[in-house]
């Protein structure tokens, strides 16, 4: 691995590549790295390399070499890189791929007892989704903001060129944060991640993500919303139906 592989290393750690095709032969990344650190930080890294210490058949570079069954090795970096650099896990607000891109690091985490790690990407995911009226009426003016003047309130959030960037871009996603919460136990964000969804058609999926006609529209990942969460999703569609209507009788 190019940023993880140090030649002081005492451990090399072998996980396969995410394949580019199911028809070419796997690859693999190498990470050479150091004991002590994965010791300090987990205690079942540190029993899986007393064993890698008792059976020293595999060697690679000099060093004991232990195959990673079963880890991706992108989310495999992700973690050693927060191992070792613990600020640069810092995701970009509101970024709507952000409960998709991390899950699979989260898990990780689990299997290796890193619960500073789960704890850190779980607060972020969930830092971009209101849990009180008060934070609904902010990220909704933003959006607002985002929608008039997209090339100077846009840009001063969401950095260099928001302009060429959908809507979707700049906002979180809801149905991958559903998916997210139920997962890893967060339900505070689903009352405002469901909400968002009741507020998207249908017909705006995320397949127009780069379709000019879904530049200026909230999308949803609808095709990963599964049968019982669809159905928690018409279930609060029809009781806002039934509640609008109601509270237009006393205007």
């Amino acid at each position: 691995h190019p940023q993880l592989y140090f030649p002081d290393g005492d451990i090399a750690l072998l996980a396969v590549k995410e394949p580019l095709s199911h028809d070419g032969p796997p690859s693999f990344y190498v990470f050479r790295i150091h004991k002590f650190l994965l010791r300090h930080h987990s205690e079942t890294f540190a029993n899986m390399l007393a064993d890698a210490n008792s059976h020293t058949d595999n060697v690679y570079d000099g060093v004991p070499l232990v195959e990673m069954h079963g880890d991706k090795a992108e989310d495999l970096a992700q973690l050693l890189n927060f191992i070792y650099n613990p600020s640069s896990m810092t995701l970009k607000r509101h970024d709507p791929d952000a409960p998709i891109v991390v899950s699979g690091i989260i898990r990780l985490a689990d299997k290796y007892c890193l619960q500073s790690l789960h704890d850190h990407l779980v607060k972020q995911v969930v830092s971009d989704w209101p849990t009180t009226l008060h934070e609904w009426d902010i990220l909704q003016g933003e959006i607002s903001a985002i929608l008039k003047t997209p090339s100077t309130a846009a840009h001063h959030l969401y950095g260099d060129h928001p302009e060429d960037k959908a809507l979707a871009d700049l906002i979180p996603e809801p149905v991958s944060a559903i998916l997210f919460a139920q997962e890893f136990g967060c339900s505070e964000i689903l009352p405002a991640a469901f909400y968002q969804l009741s507020r998207i058609k249908v017909q705006h999926d995320w397949t127009l993500r780069s379709d000019p006609d879904g530049k200026r529209v909230a999308l949803a990942r609808w095709s990963l919303l599964d049968k019982d969460n669809l159905v928690r999703y018409l279930r609060g569609y029809q009781e806002l139906a039934d509640y609008f209507p109601a509270i237009r009788t006393f205007l």
